[in-house]
């Protein structure tokens, strides 16, 4: 579901990370790309995000790397 846009969808996506959380599941929102998106889903609960928002693709060494400068 898109998230820009209509408040319509933001409630769309509200409810999916309701449903996931109440069935005891994770949420994780994909392609993720303005940091609009990144704030709303972060009101939202959303557990976690992936996306160009965060991060361009990544060779692994690059990735480690990136994960080892904000994670350790």
């Amino acid at each position: 579901v898109q998230l820009d846009g209509e408040q319509e969808r933001h409630e769309i996506v509200g409810t999916l990370v309701t449903l996931a959380r109440n069935l005891g599941m994770k949420t994780i929102a994909e392609g993720v790309e303005t940091s609009r998106q990144l704030e709303r889903l972060g009101t939202l609960d959303c557990d976690f995000v992936q996306g160009y928002a965060l991060s361009h693709p990544l060779a692994p060494e690059s990735a480690t790397q990136l994960l080892r400068q904000h994670f350790t």
